[in-house]
């Protein structure tokens, strides 16, 4: 005889522990991968077998009980490998191009939508501002971003200083050099027809 196994869709009560999982994760951390089983094991009940086959099971919307209870403590869905059962979670409002350039909006031009990053964060879009060249950016983030290194040891001090210094000294030689000569021949290249 053969055993049947149902699947019973779990009930919403369920997915309030899923929400509470996601409202004790520190404010710091900002993205979160799971395993289906571990997110299974987070509900109680088991995931239903459509989270493991439907792209759609997992979207960032209010309308569904589980969409609603990781959107509510201000998370979404960031990426989904179905065939290795693996979901990666990450804050909401946490994209990093868009937070450094809504960031800088507001401390030069007082711009409203931007909240104040915390030290970590703001240690991180400086130095990824230095890493792709944003120098501009990472200049006014050191500058006007209360960036506070009190709490940070000497190593992490010592990094943040070099990631300023590197925008800094960029940004300058930028402006005393001009553009790169390869530039400036093409522009004057096209002038000259």
């Amino acid at each position: 005889m053969a055993t049947v196994v149902r699947f019973v869709e779990p009930k919403r009560r369920s997915y309030e522990k899923l929400n509470r999982f996601f409202d004790s994760l520190p404010s710091e951390q900002r993205q979160v991968a799971l395993s289906l089983s571990d997110l299974g094991r987070i509900v109680g009940a088991g995931l239903p077998k459509t989270a493991f086959g439907d792209q759609a099971w997992w979207a960032n919307t209010t309308a569904s009980p589980q969409g609603k209870s990781w959107m509510s403590a201000g998370w979404r869905v960031e990426s989904l490998y179905l065939q290795v059962q693996i979901a990666v979670f990450r804050r909401r409002g946490q994209d990093r191009l868009t937070g450094i350039r809504r960031y800088v909006r507001f401390l030069l031009e007082g711009a409203p939508g931007a909240a104040h990053p915390y030290p970590d964060m703001l240690a991180d879009w400086l130095r990824f501002c230095a890493r792709v060249g944003w120098y501009f950016e990472g200049t006014v983030l050191y500058e006007r971003g209360r960036l506070s290194l009190e709490s940070r040891s000497e190593a992490e001090r010592a990094g943040v200083e070099e990631d300023y210094e590197t925008c800094k000294r960029e940004l300058a030689r930028y402006r005393t050099q001009g553009p790169s000569p390869v530039l400036q021949s093409n522009a004057e290249g096209a002038t000259d027809g």
